[in-house]
């Protein structure tokens, strides 16, 4: 677990792959269940891939000081969200996962209108071995819906995992 003093951060689970139903619940600082919700997730079988990428994450921050730092690739709590402001500072990230011993690989991102047109071409810069993130420009963007695509590509092997984000007002 890499969570913070406020107790927001991440969980890293090992899954059988399938379909599985997470359970979330918030508590207020007594304790005191406010609420509770279902996320229904399938967790991939990886087994006999060589190459995948993660679910991009968006990371959110509060201020321009921890924009910087999420950009150095310091650790951040996630956005469950997907609707941005065009003044919201957004970085968004997503793992390699592949067979170890590999050769080095490059990742591209790409933002696309929902109907799949390539509008922008966006540098992805590593964070680790296997991490790779990118800053979303959400001040170029109109107001409406995208799709954000990670591709990968390592000796003739290529994959790409997308995620759907709105900018509203």
């Amino acid at each position: 677990e890499d969570l913070g003093p406020d107790g927001t951060g991440l969980v890293h689970l090992d899954l059988p792959p399938g379909e599985i139903l997470v359970r979330f619940s918030a508590a207020n600082a007594t304790g005191e269940v406010i609420d509770r919700w279902d996320a229904p997730i399938i967790v991939p079988d990886l087994s006999g891939t060589s190459l995948a990428l993660a679910t991009p994450v968006f990371v959110r921050a509060r201020t321009t000081a921890g924009y910087q730092a999420l950009r150095r690739g310091e650790p951040g709590a996630p956005s469950p969200d997907r609707e941005f402001r065009t003044t919201d500072l957004v970085v968004v990230r997503t793992a390699v996962a592949d067979a170890p011993g590999g050769t080095a690989s490059s990742v591209t991102a790409e933002v696309l209108t929902r109907e799949g047109k390539v509008l922008a071409a966006l540098p992805a810069s590593s964070t680790a071995a296997t991490r790779h993130q990118i800053d979303l420009p959400l001040r170029s963007l109109a107001l409406g819906e995208y799709v954000l695509r990670f591709t990968v590509t390592r000796a003739g092997a290529t994959a790409s995992t997308t995620a759907a984000f709105a900018i509203v007002r």
